[in-house]
């Protein structure tokens, strides 16, 4: 068989696997995704508590070629200066991972992803190391990040 044909055949292979697990892939995700905005939602319950931080739950809507459209979880967070933090899924199907969420606070950004199931990193490029590096996420690590964002 010609490499065309074999790759071909692999293509078409692949995309009947995701179609067929497409469902459970979201519900997989939604999943992890609800359990990750719930950690970072108590992170920030006594900032809200205290009035120091506003924290909004929101709906964020997703298109990815392997799973279809699907609303996913986010949070808004805004400062009494009116600075706003999103939190925002961008998608399951990322290559190294389980998934993406940002923090975005124009024109800055900061990146999760789920390295394995249940495990979130921070992930930023490093030109100088030729590469990426990857930070534990924690609720220090979170705080962290949170500061660089606003700063």
């Amino acid at each position: 068989m010609a490499a065309k044909e074999e790759l071909l055949k692999d293509l078409a292979q692949q995309k009947e696997y995701l179609q067929r697990s497409a469902p459970e892939q979201r519900v997989e995700w939604r999943k992890s995704l609800k359990q990750l905005f719930a950690q970072l939602a108590g992170w920030l319950d006594e900032a809200r508590a205290s009035k120091l931080l506003m924290v909004e739950n929101k709906d964020v809507r997703i298109l990815e070629p392997q799973l279809g459209v699907y609303v996913a979880p986010g949070l808004r967070v805004v400062t009494p200066r009116g600075e706003v933090v999103e939190i925002v899924p961008k998608g399951r199907m990322i290559a190294g991972g389980y998934g993406r969420v940002d923090l975005e606070c124009s024109p800055k950004r900061a990146m999760l992803v789920q390295r394995s199931p249940g495990r979130w990193e921070f992930a930023e490029l490093t030109p100088d190391q030729g590469g990426w590096s990857f930070r534990e996420l924690t609720e220090g690590s979170f705080w962290e990040t949170l500061r660089s964002l606003l700063s």
